[in-house]
């Protein structure tokens, strides 16, 4: 830019008519590209090198003690260095919020992988029904317990992901959670595998600025759980059995 702005500087003044719009071109390129200190820099130096040419009187008329205004033919030079500026100053503030916004976008990308992975990895199926009881979001166990992908459960409705059996035995509690009544109970359940599965649903009521706008539904799998109380009683009373005999 050093080097285009000298030489258009000297070739505008000494041989084209009205050089002011010639001597703003490469500033407005360096504007629109570069920094506002760049661009100032750049006006400096194309100030300076005006300076040089007027005092060394290369020009066709150059500037002398008796006519001593006739600097002001070169005064809209000058003023055409104010709109740079600007320009460059708004392009830099552009700029400047342009990378923050990518910034926080990024940052935003970031805690949204992270939750997604956490998420994912909880031994829970969790999902988000909306007021219509459509899919606004489901993690990766509650895609492959009931054998559905991501791009497939979105917006669809609770009915066609559970099956008609199960939606009429959770469709109550659902109703209760969007009315603000937080639901919990067992549920046993036969997974795409065809296996007996013991849980626990959690229906939590979600709020977006104090109205109702959905429900989460916590699903966790109890089978183990199940089983090793049923052992537990099972010696017990086996225990007991000996213990009276």
């Amino acid at each position: 830019y050093v080097a285009i702005v000298c030489l258009n500087t000297y070739f505008a003044l000494r041989y084209l008519p009205f050089p002011f719009i010639y001597l703003v071109i490469p500033l407005i390129l360096a504007a629109v590209e570069t920094d506002t200190k760049t661009v100032a820099f750049l006006i400096f130096l194309e100030s300076l090198v005006i300076g040089v040419i007027i005092h060394m009187g290369f020009l066709k008329q150059a500037m002398s003690s008796e006519n001593g205004l006739i600097f002001l033919n070169y005064l809209p030079i000058l003023v055409t260095f104010v709109p740079v500026l600007v320009l460059s100053a708004s392009m830099n503030f552009f700029r400047s919020q342009d990378r923050q916004k990518r910034e926080i976008e990024l940052a935003l990308q970031r805690k949204h992988n992270d939750i997604q992975m956490i998420i994912d990895n909880m031994r829970a199926l969790i999902g988000f029904w909306d007021l219509d009881l459509k899919n606004r979001f489901a993690n990766r166990m509650y895609l492959d317990y009931f054998g559905w992908k991501s791009e497939d459960i979105l917006g669809r409705h609770v009915r066609e992901i559970v099956g008609d059996s199960l939606y009429a035995q959770n469709l109550p509690f659902m109703e209760k959670a969007l009315r603000g009544e937080n639901q919990m109970f067992e549920r046993t359940l036969i997974d795409t595998h065809g296996q007996k599965r013991e849980t626990l649903t959690s229906y939590v009521t979600s709020y977006r600025h104090g109205d109702i706008d959905g429900v989460y539904a916590f699903v966790t799998d109890i089978t183990e759980i199940k089983k090793a109380r049923r052992a537990e009683s099972a010696a017990q009373e086996r225990l007991q059995s000996v213990i009276d005999s």
